[in-house]
């Protein structure tokens, strides 16, 4: 059994991978024979693993994805092949408490302050007189396990809380927006038309793709606050420009990008002083790594008790 890695991991889990069972670098296995070997692949970022890629590795049998989203693997062409496909999760409370910092990050203005202070500029304060949570009606487009956690964080805080996602109406999500004290919204255009802060929690897929373009934004309030924490192709990038500059959004929270590692596709929206930006680290604490670790090891573990042999590192 081979193990390809793509992507950043902890020292730890890299460490326990390798004194139990043979690993390579995507990269190097795709240059080298070792690719008919690889069987199991364990990704995280950025690598698109499409059918030209799965056709490199014709005995790859298993893909461990680090974190929630798979909109990264092409599932119909693992599908045909016979390839299991899981995400770990693990990052749930994590990229939750990330869309909360962000929402106060918008909503008090803080980078524009901390660079006020930084230069000495203490008068700007009197430009930047914040609203208070509570008087905001924040909107949930997606009650997943993510979703959830944030609209109990922000119900925690006194702020009135609505959601929609396409399945509202499963009884688990009744039973947890009840006992929360969480209004459901029939449509997304409802939620929207109700609700002054958005906050994205919807994995990336055909019916989200775009989901919030121009008609959607034309049905928010003014001075609304967008975050998005989820897949940046969920909303429109030229809708969204327009609406930070023309008062539709008071102001983004951004941890997901339209074209992560690079910086010309965004310049456009990188200019703009209304928007909070972080560099997709929703996942990115101590405890979200460490539960993806084990779930990774675990899954690894699992495996290589169908397929043992050989489980020892190369030579």
């Amino acid at each position: 059994m081979l193990i390809a890695l793509s992507g950043q991991y902890n020292s730890s889990l890299q460490t326990r991978l390798s004194e139990k069972f043979s690993t390579i670098d995507i990269s190097t296995a795709l240059d080298t024979k070792y690719a008919s070997e690889v069987s199991l692949l364990v990704t995280r970022g950025a690598l698109h693993v499409d059918r030209n890629l799965l056709q490199k590795l014709p005995n790859l049998k298993k893909i461990i994805k680090a974190g929630a989203g798979l909109d990264t693997i092409d599932l119909s062409a693992a599908k045909k092949r016979g390839i299991e496909v899981v995400a770990t999760g693990g990052s749930t409370e994590s990229v939750a408490e990330l869309a909360l910092a962000l929402l106060f990050s918008c909503l008090r203005n803080i980078p524009i302050l901390n660079d006020a202070v930084r230069r000495g500029d203490w008068g700007l304060k009197n430009d930047y007189i914040a609203s208070s949570l509570d008087s905001r009606r924040i909107g949930i487009i997606g009650f997943g396990r993510i979703g959830q956690a944030f609209s109990i964080m922000v119900r925690s805080l006194n702020a009135p809380v609505f959601a929609w996602d396409h399945s509202i109406q499963k009884e688990s999500k009744i039973n947890i927006m009840s006992k929360f004290n969480i209004s459901p919204c029939t449509s997304l255009i409802e939620l929207l038309q109700k609700c002054n802060v958005i906050s994205v929690h919807l994995p990336l897929g055909k019916t989200t793709r775009s989901l919030i373009g121009l008609k959607e934004f034309s049905s928010m309030q003014h001075g609304t606050i967008l975050i998005n924490t989820a897949r940046a192709a969920i909303v429109e990038k030229d809708a969204l420009i327009n609406a930070l500059s023309n008062g539709t959004l008071d102001s983004a929270g951004l941890d997901v990008h339209y074209n992560e590692g690079g910086e010309a596709e965004n310049e456009s929206l990188f200019s703009l002083k209304n928007v909070v930006l972080t560099p997709h680290v929703g996942a990115q604490s101590y405890q979200s790594q460490q539960a993806i670790a084990e779930r990774i090891l675990s899954e690894v573990t699992k495996f290589a008790s169908i397929y043992p042999y050989p489980c020892n590192k190369k030579s």
